[in-house]
Order: structure tokens, then C-alpha cells, then sequence
């Protein structure tokens, strides 16, 4: 369907098709352009942005592949379409219609409301026998080891595509699971090395390697995942996703 159809297109004006490389691999789309020098560099007193070389990644979501590319009048576009597999698609079954007369409705609808009032006395017991005795323990699966602390070095991010964030360690040494979904409309976000931040290449938002906002339309921090340290070893909860406004130090954890 349309939901299911998308683009991405960035200004390359400068980029001729043969300078532009485009790659996809672990869910994640890399677009890089490098450009030729030229033999006179010297008679130029400034060189714009456009004739930079530069390299830009873009998560994608699971099941995202890219359809087409093109590139017209400086503009590189982008194609990409989300097809979930046969079985995962949601299927209807017909049934044949079956013809009540009045007393077997009215006798389907007592029925029914027998067994709502049942579940909702099943759902009070409960309730009640275990109310505020019960751990939030994760699922299984939804713990997921990153390494351990000392192969990450201070101020790097590391993505985690499967688990849908990325592992940003501050220059303290603190760690923090941030989720790769941009706080404004829901975009993938990228980690731009260089500058230290994260973007959001649909509607230039940015972010610190914290998750505070640097740049709006955003008006909050990236969202995060607890993050657990036992015996040096990171794990991440990816089953427990954290909403906030802004940063905090406690927010993070430390081996």
C-alpha cells in the first residue's frame, strides 16, 4: 500500500551519478559521494559544501528495501518500499453466514455477557493476589548482550540494528541505549561521526550523543532502553522502551 512506500532525496548539486556510490547492508543504506580533485585546486578561493566528499548512513526498518535511484538535476532520490514476508502478512478467512432466529440471538448474547463478567471477576482476583508483589522481569529475548564494557571505547556509538538502537558511551564512561527513532515524527536516525550528533535526514533534527536535542523540530530527547552492566558485560532491554523530555546523568549506567 502507500504506508508502505518511501523516499529519500538529498541536494547533491556539485555530484555528478558517477561520483555518487550507494550501498545497503545490514539494514542500513550508505550513500557517499567522491569527487575527483581537480588539477587546478589552487585557483579557487573557496570550495562550498556541494564539493565536499561525504558519506551519510540511514537505518532502515526490517523488511525496507530499496526499489529504485535516481539522480536528476542535483537531486538524488531514493525509492524504497517496506513488503513484509507471506507469512507475516495478515490474512482473512471467509466463513459461511449463518442465520439466527430470534431466540438463538438472544440466547448468544446472554452467552456472551455470562462469559465477559466471568473474565472481568477473573481479572479483580488477580489483581487483587498479586497486586504489588509482582517484578517486572523481562521476556525472554528481549535481553540482549552488546559486549563487554572495556571493547567500547569513551564518546563512540556503536548501532545495533537488530535490536533497533544504538550504544552511546559519554567521555565519563557512562553508557546509554538510545532508540535509532526520531522523537518527532518517528524517522530512522543516523550518527554523523564527524560531527558528533545525531541527524534526522527527513526533517533535520538533531540530537547529542546523549539524546538531548540539538536542533528542532524535535521538541524532546531520544527515547532509551535500561541498560544493565553485570560482571563488565552490557545488556540492553529492548522489551522496555523509556520515554523523557530531556537528559539526565542517572539516565546512565556505569561498569
Amino acid at each position: 500500500g502507500k504506508d508502505d512506500k518511501y523516499e529519500i532525496r538529498m541536494a547533491l548539486a556539485g555530484f555528478a551519478k558517477k561520483d555518487i556510490s550507494i550501498t545497503f547492508q545490514d539494514q542500513v543504506l550508505t550513500v557517499s559521494g567522491a569527487q575527483e580533485e581537480d588539477e587546478d585546486t589552487d585557483s579557487y578561493f573557496h570550495k562550498g559544501i556541494a564539493a565536499r566528499n561525504f558519506s551519510q548512513a540511514f537505518p532502515l526498518a526490517e523488511y525496507v528495501n530499496i526499489v529504485s535511484a535516481e539522480m536528476a538535476d542535483g537531486i538524488l532520490t531514493i525509492k524504497l518500499e517496506r513488503e513484509l514476508p507471506e507469512e507475516l502478512k495478515p490474512k482473512v478467512k471467509s466463513s459461511p453466514l449463518k442465520v439466527f432466529n430470534r431466540r438463538d440471538f438472544f440466547n448468544t448474547v446472554w452467552k456472551g455477557l455470562g462469559l465477559l463478567a466471568a473474565f472481568e471477576m477473573a481479572g479483580i482476583f488477580t489483581a487483587y493476589l498479586f497486586s504489588g508483589k509482582r517484578k517486572s522481569i523481562p521476556e525472554p529475548g528481549q535481553l540482549i548482550e552488546a559486549g563487554l564494557a572495556e571493547s567500547f571505547a569513551p564518546n563512540s556509538v556503536t548501532p545495533f540494528m537488530g535490536g533497533r538502537f544504538y550504544l552511546a558511551r559519554q567521555k565519563d564512561g557512562g553508557f546509554i541505549a538510545l532508540s535509532l527513532r526520531c522523537t518527532h515524527l518517528g524517522c530512522s536516525i543516523a550518527w554523523e561521526e564527524k560531527q558528533n550528533r545525531f541527524i534526522c535526514p527527513c526533517h533535520s533534527s538533531a540530537f547529542a550523543i546523549n539524546g538531548e536535542v540539538l536542533n528542532p523540530p524535535a521538541s524532546r530527547a531520544l527515547d532509551f532502553y535500561p541498560v544493565m552492566i553485570d560482571n563488565g558485560l552490557i545488556k540492553v532491554d529492548i522489551g522496555t522502551l523509556k520515554e523523557r523530555n530531556s537528559f539526565r546523568k542517572d539516565q546512565l549506567q556505569y561498569a
